[in-house]
């Protein structure tokens, strides 16, 4: 049987992780604007010490992201790709390219 310590342990334990949880939830479906311009969870965080700012991005990150582009409406032509599919003969290229590495690496393989 379990003693009464314990059980008042295992009981307060499992109140903390269904409350750290709960947070979670919240912290992970509220939008980041919230989050970062404070609310419940930020503000108990900030006092209890455990709330983290979100740092500026380096330069070389900003400038790879593609820029954020909605959804494409319904009658609107996309705009071109800049890569073009490949003729018959590329593609056959291509694939007797990846046979000989394939085979290279086998070889390779079998030799060890």
């Amino acid at each position: 049987m379990i003693g009464l310590n314990r059980a008042a342990f295992v009981a307060a334990a499992t109140l903390a992780a269904f409350l750290q949880a709960g947070c979670g939830i919240v912290a992970e479906t509220a939008p980041v604007q919230a989050a970062v311009s404070g609310g419940p969870v930020r503000s108990l965080a900030e006092k209890a010490g455990a709330a983290t700012d979100v740092p500026t991005p380096k330069p070389f990150v900003v400038d790879s992201r593609r820029p954020i582009s909605g959804p494409i409406p319904v009658g609107v032509t996309p705009p071109d790709r800049k890569l073009k599919p490949r003729d018959p003969k590329g593609v056959e290229a291509l694939t007797k390219e990846l046979e000989a590495t394939d085979r290279a690496i086998d070889a390779k393989a079998r030799a060890q």
